[in-house]
């Protein structure tokens, strides 16, 4: 698959999930609990990104998130999210850079101890219609509804 193939592929697989879809995940994955007012939809090219403000009372969240830390909810689009060995090696960096001091977003490690979870989102159309008979020849189509499995990371806010 060549680059604008890929490229097309990284925006048809863009992931779509509803606010609540977030605060449910956040709190069963990460142990994150806030309010919807502690959410915000950040822009972003071809991945889903959320700011979120842990908010909630101690007891919903797990120990190892205090109150009021603020969060980057990250949900990959789908390319990247089947290449799970580059994001891995984004973790180690950001990781090893946060420990020899510099300022980074630091990757928060799941309740379970990973450092990313998968979540599946429906795609709410056919992700695919670009208008272009051409550069649709060879993309795989996506069709309606279709299941699609996106890997989320948590990161510290800088």
């Amino acid at each position: 698959m060549g680059a604008a193939e890929d490229e097309e592929l990284r925006k048809a697989q863009k992931p779509r999930a509803s606010l609540s879809q977030v605060l449910e995940f956040a709190l069963k994955e990460f142990g994150l609990g806030a309010e919807e007012e502690d959410v915000k939809n950040l822009d972003s090219y071809d991945d889903q990104n959320f700011f979120i403000c842990n908010s909630l009372k101690a007891e919903t969240n797990s120990a190892d998130q205090p109150m009021n830390k603020k969060f980057l909810f990250k949900i990959h689009n789908g390319v990247e999210s089947k290449n799970t060995t580059f994001l891995e090696a984004q973790n180690a960096a950001l990781l090893y850079l946060s420990k020899k001091g510099f300022n980074v977003s630091v990757p928060q490690q799941t309740l379970s101890g990973e450092w990313y979870a998968e979540i599946v989102l429906t795609s709410p159309k056919d992700v695919n219609s670009t208008g272009n008979e051409e550069k649709e020849k060879g993309l795989k189509k996506l069709k309606v509804k279709e299941q699609q499995r996106h890997v989320v990371r948590l990161f510290s806010w800088v």
